[in-house]
């Protein structure tokens, strides 16, 4: 990654997300959509959250990705289940699935679909700031980012979160 600027400034993150307000996914046939209210319902109806429901949720989540899951070394179920539960989840937890936040960005924003916005490695590369989304530097930026546009523009973060994926798509 020589030579390569990996730029943070807000400015430019807005610009980015304004570039692809306008881009619609291609090929859709309706169940992605669908598919993503019945996954935000789910969650909804978890109160409180129990470890095995947070175990599904995992499943869940990992539905959407080329991965599979695997609990790994944190296994506290109970603990992230709690934290759920009190409405807030501490940084211990934001790796919390296969040890990525890429897949705990997506059970987040599932559970608070109004707080964070969904992260992975094609949204990091659009931004410009480098192959790997897996850092906790680059993950605490793009939410507080997308968190303060949301507010500033009226923005949904799926809103977000699909404008620079969907630039990610139109790349050659």
């Amino acid at each position: 990654m020589a030579g390569r600027k990996i730029d943070r400034d807000y400015d430019a993150f807005k610009e980015k997300v304004e570039a692809g307000i306008g881009l619609e996914p291609e090929g859709t046939d309706g169940h992605y959509a669908e598919d993503y209210d019945r996954i935000v319902d789910w969650f909804k109806a978890q109160k409180p959250w129990a470890p095995d429901n947070v175990r599904v949720a995992c499943l869940v989540v990992y539905g959407w990705m080329p991965t599979i899951f695997r609990s790994g070394k944190n296994k506290d179920f109970g603990g992230f289940a709690k934290e759920l539960s009190n409405g807030s989840v501490s940084n211990k937890y934001h790796a919390f699935l296969n040890n990525s936040y890429v897949g705990t960005s997506k059970f987040l924003h599932f559970w608070k679909p109004e707080e964070y916005a969904i992260w992975d490695s094609r949204i990091c590369d659009v931004l410009g700031w480098g192959h790997n989304a897996n850092t906790k530097a680059n993950f605490d930026k793009y939410q507080a980012y997308a968190s303060k546009l949301a507010k500033e523009k009226g923005l949904t973060m799926r809103k977000i979160e699909q404008s620079l994926f969907l630039q990610s798509k139109t790349k050659n």
